[in-house]
């Protein structure tokens, strides 16, 4: 709390707004810039973490359900074995996807719009009004279900890069 001349104390009331039984507390007094600090920083973060899931995460969950191996991801998407293997391992919950590369799967997987902003969401994109994103919600919601060809040729009659990394003849 200030004391008379504005300054906070030793010690400070937070307020700290998380799900009952997330074992934080929702109001706690601590010492600032201690032990037990970084401490209930930690566990606050583990709480968020939990709550939010990764790109990587709800693209494995997509993968198992549609019961994909590496070969048919990689048809499907026409992303590599290397992209393929850095999903389902999650080895890095801060990666920076690609725009390309999360749409890329989003086709791929044949989801709509709706979903496909949860993926995009989850890789810290959303999609704008450049003549790019206008194409990739079309695809989204006209070609959902569509190869990842038919909508590459869509692209490419429109100016867009195509989606994927690899070619049809690469081992990838």
């Amino acid at each position: 709390m200030p004391d008379g001349n504005g300054k906070r104390g030793a010690y400070e009331r937070k307020y700290n707004y998380t799900l009952s039984g997330s074992g934080v507390p929702s109001a706690v007094e601590y010492p600032m810039g201690t032990e037990h600090e970084a401490l209930v920083f930690k566990e606050q973060c583990n709480s968020y973490r939990a709550l939010s899931r990764s790109f990587a995460q709800l693209a494995t969950d997509i993968i198992r359900m549609k019961k994909w191996n590496v070969e048919i991801f990689k048809n499907k998407t026409n992303l590599d074995k290397a992209t393929y293997s850095r999903i389902v391992n999650d080895e890095d919950i801060n990666r920076k996807w690609s725009l390309r590369t999360v749409m890329a799967f989003c086709v791929g997987a044949g989801i709509g719009l709706e979903l496909a902003r949860t993926l995009l969401s989850a890789a810290g994109f959303s999609l704008g009004g450049s003549d790019e994103h206008c194409a990739y919600r079309f695809l989204l919601s006209n070609y959902c279900g569509k190869s990842i060809d038919d909508c590459n040729e869509f692209l490419e009659r429109h100016g867009i890069e195509p989606l994927g990394g690899r070619t049809r003849n690469t081992d990838g």
